[in-house]
């Protein structure tokens, strides 16, 4: 897993980040993404799967 962070838009923080003023996503424009905003979600940990139960009670 990278440390990079994901926006609500779905681009990263690095889009997020280039040489004209302001915070808007360089993909989705300032229309559509005007700033910055961490998707915590996105970046949570995945469940792990469960394993199937054994046989009879045994491993």
């Amino acid at each position: 897993m990278t440390d990079e962070h994901i926006c609500v838009c779905g681009h990263s923080e690095a889009a997020h980040r280039h040489f004209r003023s302001g915070t808007d996503c360089g993909s989705c424009g300032a229309q559509r993404c005007s700033r910055f905003k961490r998707d915590k979600r996105a970046e949570s940990p995945k469940p792990a799967e469960s394993l199937p139960e054994p046989e009879n009670g045994r491993l």
